[in-house]
């Protein structure tokens, strides 16, 4: 959750060149995955208008009249077997999520509340945009309502950190304000001394909790790990037992206050 007047103080570019795959919104709210052979669908009201695969190949044999529900349409193209998912999407209901998200009364929204409310009418009535399969309904596990109640167990205010290592070498060093569960301020270690930057290790994580303290807030939470562990933590479907493996290994040490 990030506040609308977020300030940013300083981006070191390692981080900022490692964060940056996490900066493409769309990739949350999709149904679609990487490397995926989708067929998309496109009719408006019960005529077909288009059907193209993700090779961009034209399927013009799925013409015409649309007979039966675009459930039923996706269910029955899907069970063709030539495509990993059959999207059939509705014409005027895309026409009617932009309508809704552009107006006036949207634009005091966040930008992660904003691109929530995309989502929920993109995917809302269930029939405007179906998919074979259906959407996950999450990415790698995480979801908009599980992040907003973890920040709000943090309080009011609270720091947060984040440090991946590659090594030795700090590839992810992030430090953030959260107030009343909205990221309002983001720096990097580069805006310290070169002594400031931490090590992987339990010392480290002391040293990282110690900065937050001298932000003037409250530290919420904090998690050192290596490269790797990192990247299994955020696709596992069990995060608490990925980091929990991790710390065995040497690979993660992190820091959660109790909840308020």
């Amino acid at each position: 959750m990030i506040d609308r007047f977020w300030q940013v103080l300083d981006l070191d570019p390692i981080t900022w060149r490692n964060i940056g795959r996490f900066i493409e919104v769309g990739k949350y709210f999709q149904a679609a995955r990487p490397g995926e052979h989708g067929l998309y669908v496109l009719h408006d009201g019960h005529q077909i208008l288009r059907a193209v695969d993700s090779n961009n190949q034209i399927e013009r044999e799925i013409t015409g009249q649309l007979a039966t529900t675009p459930q039923a349409l996706a269910e029955e193209l899907a069970s063709e077997g030539r495509w990993d998912r059959v999207h059939v999407i509705s014409k005027q209901h895309l026409a009617e999520v932009a309508r809704q998200a552009q107006q006036p009364e949207q634009r005091g929204l966040s930008m992660p509340a904003y691109y929530h409310l995309v989502y929920s009418l993109l995917w809302g009535d269930g029939q405007g945009y179906v998919t074979v399969p259906p959407p996950a309904g999450h990415w790698n596990h995480w979801t908009y309502a599980g992040i907003e109640h973890f920040l709000a167990q943090l309080g009011a205010e609270a720091g947060l950190a984040l440090c991946v290592f590659d090594a030795d070498a700090l590839a992810i060093g992030l430090l953030a304000e959260v107030h009343n569960g909205q990221i309002a301020y983001v720096t990097t270690f580069d805006a310290y001394a070169a002594e400031a930057k931490p090590e992987l290790n339990a010392h480290g994580l002391e040293h990282v909790l110690k900065l937050l303290e001298q932000r003037g807030v409250p530290a919420g939470a904090a998690l050192l790990c290596s490269r790797a562990a990192f990247e299994d933590w955020l696709v596992a479907p069990d995060k608490l037992a990925s980091l929990q493996h991790a710390a065995v290994a040497n690979e993660a040490w992190w820091w959660l206050r109790e909840p308020l």
